[in-house]
């Protein structure tokens, strides 16, 4: 990751010494032309595969909604979510306090947690969306003391101390955040970041 594909590029330079070669008189220019069409294809491809990014995104279970949407235009942009609403993990809103107690106990519970911890040491960014709660802000410390850089979503009734300087920096909106993420996406395909 991080570097151009260059093995990509080689093959294609190799085809277009070949078609050369061979001249426009061989018959085999539609088949030529149609090579290289799919080598630049994989070129896009691989392209477009050093700008993404894996994500997760550390938020509170009341921040649901958002963190689909959030996920949606994250993904529309190419970069994969890892995303703990799809994992399964269960709306500790809507749970008993026993409830809750029982799923972090079960098998259940340790496999999520395990996708969740596992995920913010791995990924490439981290976006915490606040405010939100203990959960979140233990997957922020985790991905900082992994050196995964840490984008935030600012909130106002944001309840936390000296501990938000692990956030790279703080967005007040959803397009600055997107802003932030391009940029970071061109740093990690430049080799400056993490990934």
């Amino acid at each position: 990751m991080g570097r151009f594909p260059f093995d990509v590029l080689f093959e294609a330079v190799d085809l277009l010494d070949e078609f050369r070669d061979r001249g426009s008189g061989s018959g085999f220019l539609g088949a030529d032309l149609d090579n290289v069409n799919k080598l630049s294809a994989d070129m896009d491809k691989a392209t477009e595969k050093e700008h993404s990014m894996r994500i997760y995104i550390a938020a509170s279970w009341k921040h649901q909604h958002a963190v689909e949407m959030l996920s949606e235009l994250l993904e529309t942009e190419g970069h994969e979510i890892l995303s703990w609403l799809r994992e399964g993990r269960p709306e500790e809103a809507f749970l008993s306090r026993l409830d809750l107690e029982r799923f972090i106990r079960s098998d259940e519970g340790k496999r999520v947690f395990e996708f969740c911890s596992l995920s913010v040491k791995g990924c490439d960014l981290v976006v915490y969306l606040g405010p939100s709660g203990c959960d979140a802000w233990a997957e922020v410390g985790a991905a900082y003391g992994c050196g995964v850089p840490i984008l935030g979503l600012l909130a106002k009734s944001e309840d936390v101390g000296l501990m938000r300087r692990m956030i790279r920096s703080w967005h007040s909106s959803v397009n600055d955040l997107l802003q932030a993420v391009r940029t970071l996406a061109d740093s990690k395909s430049q080799g400056h970041i993490k990934g």
